[in-house]
């Protein structure tokens, strides 16, 4: 239980209120909750990712469409959750309209170095996706790297794994 707490300090806005009230909630209601807030991390950097040119491409918005949809498929975030998929996804798409402050998606992936580079190649992947690396995508990318605290090592093999950088 200690674990889920840290953890809420970690993706809930305001988590001192919410400890307040954690032991009214079921445990069952509270990891639903903090599955919750990781899919609004996750979509809140895709939304940035999409949006990273200033233009918002129909290719880079079918892929977050196809990523959220995959959170619901056999053994992932939301597998458990198909009865609530219509309300969970309409609040996705809420956050997606208006993400949470990067800070807090950097926050999530502080100490963990796997998370941070998984956040740091979605959104080389969604960057990339309508065929196009513009000079704000890049800077967008430099940016998150340096947030995310990605060794250069570390964004240089996820670059050239989906740009021209990529000799195979």
């Amino acid at each position: 239980m200690e674990r889920v707490s840290s953890l809420a300090s970690k993706v809930l806005p305001g988590h001192e209120f919410y400890e307040k009230f954690q032991k009214s909630l079921d445990r069952e209601t509270e990891i639903f909750q903090l599955k919750m807030n990781y899919a609004k991390v996750l979509v809140s950097l895709w939304s940035y990712s999409c949006h990273a040119d200033g233009v918002f491409h129909t290719k880079e918005g079918n892929l977050v469409g196809q990523m959220v949809k995959a959170m619901f498929d056999k053994d992932c975030i939301f597998d458990h959750h198909q009865d609530q998929k219509a309300e969970i996804v309409e609040e996705l798409s809420e956050v997606f309209e208006s993400p949470l402050p990067v800070k807090m998606i950097t926050d999530f992936a502080e100490g963990n170095p796997v998370l941070a580079i998984n956040f740091y190649e979605d959104a080389v992947c969604i960057v990339t996706s309508d065929g196009k690396f513009t000079d704000r995508e890049k800077e967008f990318l430099e940016d998150l790297a340096k947030e995310l605290e990605i060794s250069s090592m570390d964004k240089k093999n996820i670059d050239n794994k989906y740009t021209d950088g990529d000799e195979d």
